[in-house]
């Protein structure tokens, strides 16, 4: 298994329902990244479609929903065939129907033309206005060893889903990002790090920047892993939330040593170690208490309430 990967991320301004626009620019970064060395491109959250939800109160007629195609589909198939043309993997964000479902949606591009799809699992806001929720994470298989994707509310609210990642051998997490500026930059930058030292791997954002219809999105894409060993953290590429000139287009790269992940001083974590030959990390008893949850009638009290 290899360890030394580069990866770029990029500031992208989504233009608002103009899917033709946006796809020519999104194959645009993937040449440019590529022709640049990257080996793993990320672009933004609905980066196909643009973000913010649209007034229109019948769901069926939301941008979202007329948007949406299918993953493969014409969109996905135009990058995947720049994936493999550089030989890279390139992953953004596309509203995706499935039938008469559409989801918030990151489409995976292989080097060899395959594509993958991960649909976001947690919805914040209006996105359960034209959105599903889906269920299940993706990892994809690559040099490096397996790599996870995350959108945004899943990565920075959620430790689960990157646990689940580092505990099935993922050592980096591909997280496009729709970030506004209403959301504090404290906060991000706290959640994100956080992930990054608890969790024990790197995580890679492409984030919006810009104005997108009722929204103005941060920008702030970044490239985040372990720092000085010592279960710190370190900034290899782009900029904080909130950094001067983060909310600019961009792109960003890294070279990365994923070891590092299998280095720090908590990396028993999730490796096992001297002390008891096993990891610290104890999911028999996480499944344990989490049954515990689901079994427990106030629990579903909860979805029994709306519901009714």
């Amino acid at each position: 298994m290899e360890h030394i990967v580069t990866v770029a991320v990029v500031n992208f301004h989504p233009v608002w329902g103009d899917k033709k626009r946006n796809l020519e620019r999104i194959c645009g970064y993937v040449r440019s990244c590529a022709r640049r060395g990257a080996d793993i491109i990320v672009l933004p959250e609905t980066a196909l479609s643009g973000y913010s939800d649209d007034p229109n109160p019948v769901r069926e007629e939301k941008m979202h929903q007329r948007l949406a195609e299918s993953i493969p589909g014409p969109a996905s198939e135009a990058v995947s065939a720049l994936a493999k043309q550089y030989g890279v993997y390139a992953v953004f964000g596309m509203p995706e129907r499935d039938g008469k479902q559409v989801y918030n949606s990151a489409a995976v591009c292989m080097p060899d033309g395959a594509v993958k799809r991960y649909r976001k699992i947690h919805l914040p806001g209006d996105e359960i206005n034209w959105a599903e929720r889906g269920e299940d994470p993706l990892l994809f298989h690559t040099p490096w060893g397996p790599v996870g994707v995350g959108i945004c509310y899943d990565v920075f609210e959620y430790p689960e889903l990157a646990r689940y990642y580092r505990a099935k051998g993922a050592r980096l997490l591909l997280n496009p990002c729709a970030v506004p500026t209403k959301v504090g930059t404290q906060h991000q930058n706290n959640s994100i790090r956080a992930a990054v030292i608890s969790s024990q791997l790197y995580i890679a954002s492409a984030n919006i920047f810009g104005p997108d219809a009722d929204l103005l999105f941060q920008g702030a894409s970044g490239i985040l892993g372990p720092g000085d060993l010592q279960a710190g953290y370190a900034q290899y590429a782009g900029k904080p939330f909130g950094a001067e000139g983060a909310n600019q287009g961009d792109a960003y790269f890294a070279t990365i040593d994923l070891s590092y992940t299998q280095q720090t001083g908590i990396s028993d974590m999730f490796e096992g170690g001297p002390r008891t030959g096993e990891p610290d990390w104890r999911p028999d008893l996480y499944r344990r208490w989490l049954k515990d949850i689901c079994d427990d009638p106030a629990w579903q009290a909860k979805f029994r309430k709306k519901s009714e």
